[in-house]
């Protein structure tokens, strides 16, 4: 079996969860209840799990080879750090678009001021994750396509 796809949403503010979502096995099989949890040693990947009487936690998905659990674990933290790599460019992009632009003409004067303000535009999160995801993959993403590769 092979991770074909792997669906994780970062989570602020949610102390040792860091991240929750679904892999994807053979392109047929979906688990979900993956998550990212910060522990003792460091992050690590937890499968679906039930706390059971003797109050710990017991996994009901589980992979049955090494390979496969190394293999989920490299996916799910490789996912991990992509949008973690994500977030920082989009800060990157919000902080750079507050510049003043370097190609246009710096005036002390008003003479260069536009006569009447004009409204800044509106962008919601998803528009500006979108155009961060087309920046980063040189790619145009249409209707919440996944980007698969980002190069930087």
């Amino acid at each position: 079996m092979k991770v074909t796809d792997v669906r994780l949403k970062a989570l602020e503010d949610k102390g040792k969860l860091k991240a929750a979502g679904s892999i994807t096995l053979d392109d047929a099989f979906v688990v979900s209840g993956v998550s990212v949890i910060e522990g003792s040693k460091g992050l690590f990947v937890s499968l679906p799990s039930v706390k059971g009487n003797d109050d710990k936690y017991h996994d009901t998905a589980y992979p049955l080879s090494k390979e496969l659990r190394d293999d989920i674990n490299k996916a799910v933290m490789d996912e991990y750090q992509k949008s973690l790599d994500l977030d920082r460019i989009i800060e990157t992009v919000e902080i750079k678009k507050d510049l003043p632009d370097p190609d246009r003409p710096f005036s002390i004067g008003f003479e260069n001021q536009p006569k009447e303000a004009a409204k800044p535009e509106k962008t919601s999160i998803k528009d500006k994750l979108k155009n961060a995801a087309e920046k980063v993959s040189g790619q145009t993403v249409k209707n919440n396509e996944k980007v698969k590769e980002a190069s930087l």
